[in-house]
């Protein structure tokens, strides 16, 4: 997250949006108002999205946003707003009382937004969704039908589109019309952003939108029984969304007239059967996770449909792709959210789309390494704020921010190394892929070598401290030393020496000096109160913004006694803002697991999520009242998402094992299922009940066969179908791994050792 958010939300304007879920399945989420102000304005803000990683939108808004569509120079980069052509709506007669029945929903499991209503006995749903398998098209669809009370006089259904204002960002030519062997008149319209990011760079600066004509209104009888498609594609060259356009109703009208929701609803389906997670006994929960991995997965170009087009991907943002206008919701910039806080869940269940997160960071090597050595360093320095060239973006106001803080390459970094050891990609690390400059094993020294560069050799004490730096405590820099930053250093280091072995002669030689350096990088302890000092003077009850220290328990997972998690957790959880962002009572939930501390978890789980969701439609905020800052802030879902998954899933990444350490059921549930966990590209479950956990292969592979450890005994879990079942004791630790493939050495992964 960056140090200001300029699009805040103020208490007084969030006023009573405070509204119920009526629904009783876990994966719809449904209310008869929209969220709206005592006076009835509406607040669009807290509206559902669709989307799909190419496009998305808001509903019942007039803007759509492109995945790598950005407008503005350097810090006032942006997502450029596109005219929205599905701003529709569906009025019926203006009759007092003569609607009833209406509901407006999400569905989740199937990627649609709905509104439905009754007028005189005939039904009208509406149903908007960006579409999972024509991934250019957002698609409004009308579903209009006579019941047996239907009037007989009919009614008229009145059509109208709303596309807004202009578009301040894109210069867009007339209106022309569009050659369709399948609906007539189509229209096309194609413009160009105004300014680019960075005229040193590459950008895609071109957009196109077609469009259907929509009718001015439909008269519906009682014999009435109609289905109405009214499509609009979105891409950067006409070519490409015509295509998809004209591709939709080719599969709607000349082959046999498919349907194109089931379409799209399938692929849906498809990508939550490759991973979900599932509670039973508390319905509470069960929405809040589904809705978190639904607008994380709506902003990702995940899909196992063969036709999605392999584009580049551009990265997260905070407010995922709904979200980023100019001076709000961190305008559509990537930070060290993408990797710290979303990634991890998304590579446990969908590891394609982690590879697609990474794939972004390694396109836009050349301006990482052009900020290192502008600054003054070797290597690739990530900005903190990235956007379609991945330069630096941070905006003037947070001139502290870009300069400081770090610590988001060693974050980018270590999302590289759990990659790698979920699923051993060797082509991606060895093989350059077509349009880029590097590769991964290359990538990795140099991030590795940027701290080799950054760090500063203390000749009294014979470490290396790293100094001025902004850590994730952003109310306090700059600063020296900060533990989080510099293990993160030190790890960039010990895994580019570990990859050095794996990349087999495709990576230059990590020198065994930048080993010697990233083990003597200082880390500070104080020995009396058997904790990490958040930075070098740092004063016992100093408030500081956001978990910081507590990361390197998890995720960083640094060796430390127990005692000394403990008081890590306990003076920041003390010292932490109470404005501060979700993530933070994620970290400290799960820390608290760790100490088997079930009750102060349990505590502090509630606290990671209760104050940061909107209803109905679950929408995030990045902070609580009265400040509720960016949305909808999928930073503060990926976190929760971890407490989930590594908290009461117990689950543990390592270089070259999983631990599942002593699995638990979340507080008020009965059962917890993770499905479709990947490693090593075996997919697998986990089920955790109150007195046991079990884990099921679902889909083996032979080239990465499995084996379980707990208490030295050696379980096989090769087999499609086999299930292993385990106690949950104090001590319950399980392990998974394969056979080693290789001899490398494992990160060393210990700092704070002074050199000779």
């Amino acid at each position: 997250m960056g140090l200001l958010n300029l699009g805040l939300l103020t208490l007084a304007s969030f006023a009573t949006c405070q509204f119920t879920d009526i629904s009783l399945e876990p994966t719809i989420f449904e209310s008869t108002i929209l969220p709206q102000h005592e006076n009835g304005t509406l607040l669009p803000r807290y509206f559902a999205s669709v989307g799909n990683g190419h496009i998305s939108t808001t509903v019942n808004t007039d803007t759509v946003y492109l995945n790598g569509l950005y407008n503005g120079e350097r810090g006032e980069s942006h997502r450029a707003r596109i005219p929205s052509r599905n701003n529709i709506r569906a009025y019926p007669p203006t009759d007092e009382g003569s609607v009833t029945e209406r509901l407006f929903g999400l569905n989740v499991a199937e990627g649609f937004f709905y509104e439905k209503y009754n007028v005189k006995g005939y039904t009208v749903e509406h149903r908007t969704f960006a579409h999972r398998y024509f991934t250019r098209v957002i698609m409004s669809m009308f579903l209009l039908k006579a019941t047996a009370s239907a009037d007989p006089a009919g009614v008229t259904i009145a059509f109208e589109s709303n596309p807004g204002d202009p578009s301040a960002d894109i210069t867009f030519q007339p209106e022309m019309p569009f050659e369709s062997n399948h609906t007539l008149g189509a229209v096309s319209q194609c413009g160009e952003t105004r300014i680019r990011e960075d005229v040193n760079y590459p950008q895609s600066t071109g957009v196109c939108v077609v469009h259907d004509t929509l009718p001015i209104s439909v008269t519906l009888t009682p014999s009435s029984n109609l289905t109405l498609y009214y499509l609009a594609s979105y891409d950067f060259t006409l070519e490409e969304a015509g295509s998809d356009f004209n591709d939709a109703l080719k599969y709607a009208f000349d082959d046999g007239g498919g349907d194109l929701f089931v379409l799209h609803s399938a692929a849906w389906r498809s990508v939550w059967t490759d991973g979900k997670i599932e509670v039973d006994g508390n319905l509470e929960l069960s929405k809040i996770i589904n809705g978190c991995l639904y607008y994380i997965l709506s902003a990702l170009p995940v899909s196992t449909v063969p036709n999605i087009v392999q584009r580049q991907f551009y990265g997260l943002s905070p407010g995922g792709l709904a979200y980023g206008d100019y001076l709000m919701d961190y305008q559509g910039h990537s930070f060290w959210d993408t990797e710290t806080w979303m990634f991890p869940s998304i590579l446990y269940l969908y590891p394609r789309a982690a590879e697609q997160m990474l794939n972004y960071r390694l396109s836009v090597i050349a301006a990482a390494r052009d900020l290192a050595n502008q600054t003054g360093y070797a290597g690739a320095r990530y900005p903190w704020e990235g956007a379609v060239t991945g330069r630096e973006v941070t905006p003037d106001c947070c001139v502290d921010t870009r300069e400081l803080q770090i610590h988001i390459t060693a974050d980018i970094a270590y999302a590289v190394r759990q990659y790698i050891a979920t699923t051993r990609d060797m082509n991606w690390l060895r093989q350059t892929k077509p349009g880029y400059i590097a590769n991964g094993c290359t990538m990795i020294r140099e991030m590795a070598e940027f701290y080799t560069t950054r760090a500063e050799f203390n000749t009294t004490t014979r470490l290396h401290d790293i100094n001025g730096v902004m850590p994730p405590d952003e109310d306090n820099r700059p600063v020296n030393n900060n533990p989080y930053t510099n293990i993160g250093a030190g790890y960039s280091i010990f895994f580019a020496k570990y990859a050095e072995c794996l990349c087999a002669g495709d990576m230059t030689q990590v020198p065994q000096a930048w080993v010697d350096l990233a083990s003597s990088i200082k880390l500070l302890y104080d020995e009396e109160l058997d904790y990490h000092p958040e930075f070098e003077g740092y004063v016992l009850g100093t408030p500081i913004k956001q978990a910081d220290v507590a990361l390197i328990g998890f995720p960083q997972q640094y060796e430390m006694a127990a005692s000394t998690r403990r008081n890590d957790l306990t003076i920041y959880e003390n010292a932490t803002r109470p404005d501060g962002p979700a993530m933070t009572w994620a970290m400290h939930t799960i820390g608290f697991l760790d100490l088997n501390d079930v009750t102060k978890a349990a505590e502090l789980f509630d606290k990671s999520f209760r104050n940061y969701i909107r209803e109905p439609f679950k929408v995030w905020t990045e902070a609580q009242p009265p400040t509720l800052g960016a949305i909808n802030f999928i930073t503060g879902m990926g976190g929760f998402l971890q407490g989930v998954i590594s908290g009461y899933g117990g689950y543990r990444l390592h270089p070259e094992k999983i631990v599942f350490q002593r699995p638990r059921v979340p507080p008020n549930s009965e059962e917890l299922r993770i499905k479709g966990l990947d490693y090593l590209s075996n997919s697998f479950d986990l089920t955790v009940r109150n007195t046991s956990f079990t884990l099921t292969m679902v889909r083996s592979n032979i080239n990465f066969p499995l084996n379980v450890e707990h208490d030295g005994v050696i379980y096989p879990f090769q087999e499609n179908g086999v299930s292993l079942g385990f106690g949950t004791t104090q001590f319950t630790s399980v392990s998974m791994y394969t056979i080693r493939q290789t001899n490398c050495p494992l990160p060393l992964d210990k700092i704070g050792t002074p050199l000779p």
